[in-house]
């Protein structure tokens, strides 16, 4: 498969991706505030990882498939950096209520941002395509 083509499948999963890593927050939310501390930490790894991952793959096909031109990526991009560094210090000091709220009422916001933001991106990757 030609790479561009993959990068258009890619870029069309992207949403799903953010749709996912917003469930998985509210269900690490849902076992912080049952007292599952273990099972919260061990899904919160897991989400912190995915959540990597997508924010890289995002970087990746803007820079690679697309004009490079995708709206307001510099500044939700940092606001997602210093939400998921404001999320480290509250993980470093065990409270895991203001995390599960962390969680609920900014991570999921963004979560959904994100998967608008991906929308816009597969159409610019489709666009790139066509060049």
């Amino acid at each position: 498969m030609p790479v561009g083509e993959m990068a258009v499948d890619i870029s069309a999963e992207m949403g799903k991706v953010a749709q996912m890593m917003a469930h998985g927050a509210r269900e690490v939310a849902r076992l912080f505030r049952a007292a599952s501390d273990t099972d919260a930490l061990e899904l919160f790894q897991d989400l912190l990882d995915c959540t990597r991952d997508f924010m890289g793959m995002l970087g990746e096909l803007r820079s690679r498939h697309t004009d490079g031109a995708l709206p307001e990526f510099a500044q939700k991009t940092e606001k997602f950096s210093n939400m998921l560094s404001e999320m480290g210090d509250v993980l470093e000091n065990e409270d895991w209520i203001l995390l599960a709220d962390l969680l609920e009422y900014e991570f999921i916001p963004q979560c959904d941002e994100w998967r608008s933001t991906s929308e816009v991106l597969h159409q610019q990757v489709i666009e790139h395509m066509a060049q």
